[in-house]
């Protein structure tokens, strides 16, 4: 028989996997048998602990779901922002207050309760259900808001997916619902806000809100848009214009284009019509002008859309010049209020910025014979309202198609008119009426710097908000025929 090497006899005496066991050592004495069990149960009195009891003592407090009539309300519970309705979110238990705020709508103001569960509140947590209706609303807070905002959002088109504005106009028809308005006078509002309107995400918003049902095809949306505006004969463009990409390539390959050029009846643009100035005014007869480009061999198919039309101007006397620092300065004595020395607090109260007459060192003017500059809108008012009682009458500052008639003096200089920036207005008004801008509104402001081209567009303008001064913008005066 062999002898076993050295090597052989090591494996032999090592123990078989098959046969080894792995025996745990005892803990005190305790038997491994006893101490696993416990262990084992410990875990599942944990886990029990950890379904039935564990979130209502570390977290008490409910889910609490929050809707409001109108929708969109700012929900706090305590001094805590918890987002908007209609929201469910955690709030921590006990007596607290919880507040509901809308711009426009008293605040809902009143105490509650948060209910804590703690059996089962992984699995049945405690929950809260609050409707709540706002009182009813101040509707012309609301609009005045809703117009600034909107003047402002409409600026800062065009919009991409990625970067869509707010739904504006569904938000204010939940608002004037709330304020008591039936569906046909929501629905003038609304459509009295088209003028806005030059980009596609903000004509769905407002088409959305005007009916929930999306027409299909281009014939069908611009049957749906004569009901609210008959006999605008730039209606189709401002559709196209509202419309997504692949359909203004389409549209602009028909016979869209050449169908558009039998609405286009421009009136020259004469200014034979104004009567000779009179003490540096000129006298703007009641009639309609043309305005735009004359020119209709090619239509634009991308902005600024060009376009003639025609204005309704009202019988008024527009003055030649701006109005100089020697005139202001005559404003400033009578008016203490927007003195130079008082900056500083038209500043807080928002009614100028801090380059408020930078130019003048003192309440006495630098140049006097110089227009006057570095004022914003609202002092270019008060300066107005205080100028009314030299002339008698209504004194104010110009409207854009005034302004465009005219359309003379100071190359260089921008000055505020006296209604809003709406940025597609043209292709959908043809109002024989004006208004005012109301506070806060983004203001129109128009300068001459191309008057080489022959003509004036509602494009060559700019917007700024009604406080803000620059040391190239200043004023005229537009004198109300009775």
């Amino acid at each position: 028989m062999a002898k076993k090497t050295p090597q052989k006899q090591l494996e032999a005496e090592l123990p078989s996997w098959q046969t080894a066991r792995v025996v745990l050592p005892k803990l005190g004495g305790i038997p491994p048998t006893f101490y696993i069990t416990l262990l084992y149960a410990i875990a599942g009195l944990f886990l029990l602990f950890a379904i039935f009891f564990l979130p209502g003592i570390a977290w008490p407090g409910a889910w609490v779901k929050v809707t409001s009539t109108p929708p969109g309300a700012a929900v706090f519970f305590g001094n805590r922002a918890f987002g908007y309705t209609p929201t469910e979110v955690f709030v921590p238990a006990g007596d607290t207050e919880m507040a509901l705020k809308r711009p426009g709508f008293p605040q809902y103001v009143a105490p509650v309760n948060i209910p804590n569960q703690p059996f089962l509140s992984w699995i049945f947590p405690a929950r809260m259900q609050m409707e709540l209706t706002l009182e009813k609303g101040d509707a012309v807070s609301i609009l005045r808001l809703f117009e600034s905002e909107l003047s402002e959002i409409a600026l800062s088109a065009p919009f991409e997916e990625n970067r869509q504005p707010p739904p504006l106009f569904s938000d204010l028809k939940n608002d004037l619902l709330g304020c008591g308005y039936d569906q046909e006078k929501i629905k003038q509002t609304l459509v009295s806000f088209a003028p806005y309107i030059a980009d596609a995400y903000l004509y769905r918003d407002l088409r959305l809100a005007l009916s929930t049902e999306l027409p299909k095809g281009f014939n069908e949306e611009l049957a749906f848009w004569e009901a609210f505006f008959p006999d605008k004969p730039f209606l189709p463009l401002w559709i196209w214009a509202n419309s997504p990409l692949a359909e203004q390539y389409t549209l602009a390959q028909a016979s869209f284009w050449d169908e558009l050029k039998s609405f286009l009846k421009p009136k020259e643009n004469s200014r034979s019509f104004l009567r000779s100035p009179l003490s540096g005014f000129w006298e703007l007869p009641l009639g309609v002008w043309g305005m735009g480009p004359r020119d209709l061999k090619e239509l634009p198919r991308a902005e600024p859309y060009l376009l003639p039309y025609t204005r309704n101007a009202s019988r008024v006397s527009i003055r030649q010049g701006l109005v100089t620092q020697s005139e202001y300065a005559s404003f400033l004595k009578a008016q203490s209020k927007w003195s130079r020395n008082n900056k500083a607090e038209l500043v807080r109260q928002g009614l100028v910025d801090e380059r408020y007459l930078d130019d003048w060192e003192t309440d006495q003017p630098p140049a006097p014979r110089d227009p006057v500059v570095n004022i914003s809108a609202y002092a270019a008012e008060a300066f107005l309202e205080y100028y009314s009682a030299t002339v008698g009458g209504r004194v104010r500052l110009p409207f854009d198609d005034e302004w465009e008639v005219v359309a003379s003096s100071n190359p260089g200089i921008l000055e505020w008119m006296g209604n809003p920036h709406r940025v597609a207005e043209y292709l959908l008004w043809n109002s024989e009426g004006f208004y005012q801008a109301g506070p806060g509104v983004v203001r129109s402001v128009r300068s001459n710097l191309d008057a080489a081209r022959g003509f004036r567009s509602i494009y060559q303008r700019g917007a700024l908000p009604p406080q803000f001064c620059s040391p190239n913008l200043g004023f005229r005066v537009v004198i109300e025929t009775r």
